[in-house]
């Protein structure tokens, strides 16, 4: 730390600073928050970036790197004892003369890259939540109300700036290193430091788009409703739900909501027709722009509470998706009325049939080898957010059996899948092992290609790694 600090000077924080505290109390969730790295370096540029890498190499020194700090795991941004990298300072955001490319500094969160690119009527594929990080997103996937047309986050990034384990830095792309591109399209943060993302970019204008609000006796109804729109997806390939139940604990409530989008300005696309006869408790329901829409999504989850992600795939049924749901009520009820502060959800998407196909469209392949003839696939979120340490053991242990009830039932229909979602897994769940094993070695083999000397994997621990 005190060499970086006298190279880099005030782009290194220590404890009991100013800057380390907003840094800190920054994280998403309170578990990122409390762990203390010995100091903070905040780059402003690639190359202050690369002296820090080397830095790090030369001392051995324990790291990670933040982007949006928003993965909710103790060490998944953050090191106890060592150094933290917040790129935040990396803000750029410059569009091509052509109209085709964005360059989008890893400092930046989304809502941040939408409100410039919303003002000349343009777009890129990313996060639907404006707190959400460039940098994590991406390198675990990342979907987007785009992704039915566009594919992944990943599938739609033409060139990564990337400091290598050596501290060099490099433009990533097809032509220059075309295995390592492909590693970086799901790979996560084994591969190097990735300070810049160049995004392909489209045009987009005002959009339909927002929530609505059901009591959670309609839950039969919104689930066929959901069901209806992944199974058609293909014929609208403009639209995105995400299908979430929840409890609410001021109001003792259990509710269901349906964040609807519509990437061109047409209100009730017929994809949604399902939905039609469902009485609502509430819509936001609108014509607007992509940052009124993230902005709007932020508010479904809570900054700096205690906070827990899982995931799980399955192939799209009904019975299945109902008894998942049913199995999340049951375990949320012993915790709803004892739990401080708790904000349980479970959420419901797809990866339909066509954003599995679409995904290769502009570099082919990526890392998750999705099969287009298993599509439409169903991927589940169960967050927890809750305040009390002492409640760790309940909470996690109920997060778990919703997992393992979910994952038991679809292989118990044969519906199951490995595949899991990096940017929703919790630290226990063996993300890799559901990238195919022929994936996993070609991962492994680019790693030691490119960081033999394990700079990205040992020195930087956290987060999901590949196997040794």
């Amino acid at each position: 730390c005190q060499a970086l600090s006298n190279l880099l000077h005030d782009q290194v924080s220590f404890p009991n600073s100013s800057i380390y505290q907003q840094e800190e109390a920054s994280y998403f969730s309170a578990q990122q928050s409390t762990v203390s790295p010995l100091c903070r370096v905040t780059p402003l540029t690639a190359k202050d970036a690369s002296t820090t890498i080397i830095a790090i190499r030369k001392y051995k020194c324990p790291f990670a790197v933040k982007s949006g700090g928003h993965a909710p795991f103790a060490g998944a941004s953050n090191v106890q004892g060592g150094i933290t990298i917040d790129l935040s300072a990396l803000k750029s955001i410059k569009v091509s003369s052509d109209k085709k490319t964005t360059e989008v500094g890893a400092g930046n969160r989304w809502g941040e890259v939408y409100s410039v690119l919303d003002q000349i009527g343009l777009s890129v594929v990313g996060g639907r939540v404006a707190g959400i990080g460039v940098g994590g997103l991406t390198l675990g996937g990342g979907v987007s109300f785009f992704s039915g047309r566009n594919g992944f986050a990943c599938d739609n990034v033409r060139n990564y700036q990337v400091i290598f384990a050596d501290g060099s830095i490099n433009n990533v792309n097809p032509n220059s290193f075309p295995d390592l591109f492909w590693a970086l399209r799901g790979g996560g943060n084994n591969f190097g430091l990735v300070t810049r993302f160049d995004l392909a970019t489209f045009p987009q204008g005002p959009m339909w788009g927002g929530v609505k609000l059901y009591s959670f006796d309609k839950a039969p109804q919104i689930m066929s409703g959901f069901l209806d729109f992944v199974q058609r997806a293909p014929t609208n390939p403009d639209a995105s739900l995400i299908n979430i139940a929840g409890y609410n604990k001021p109001a003792g409530i259990f509710y269901m909501l349906e964040a609807m989008e519509n990437a061109k300005p047409e209100a009730e696309p017929d994809i949604f027709s399902a939905f039609r006869p469902i009485e609502t408790l509430s819509s936001t329901m609108r014509i607007t722009n992509l940052s009124n829409i993230v902005h709007e999504l932020e508010g479904v989850g809570a900054l700096g509470l205690r906070q827990s992600v899982w995931t799980f795939t399955t192939r799209a049924s009904g019975p299945l998706i109902n008894t998942i749901l049913s199995s999340w009520q049951t375990e949320i009820g012993p915790l709803k009325d004892t739990v401080s502060s708790f904000n349980p959800i479970m959420a419901f998407q797809s990866f339909t049939k066509n954003m599995v196909l679409n995904s290769p469209h502009l570099f082919g392949p990526n890392t998750f080898n999705l099969d287009p003839a298993k599509a439409p696939y169903v991927f589940y979120a169960v967050t927890m957010e809750w305040s009390d340490p002492s409640d760790d053991g309940r909470v996690l242990a109920a997060a778990k059996r919703i997992v393992d009830n979910g994952v038991a039932e679809s292989n118990r229909l044969g519906l199951s899948e490995k595949y899991l979602y990096m940017n929703y897994a919790w630290i226990d769940q063996n993300v890799f092992a559901g990238y195919g094993g022929s994936n996993v070695d070609r991962l492994v083999k680019v790693h030691k290609k490119y960081d033999s000397a394990g700079v990205f994997t040992v020195l930087q621990p956290g987060y999901f790694k590949l196997p040794n």
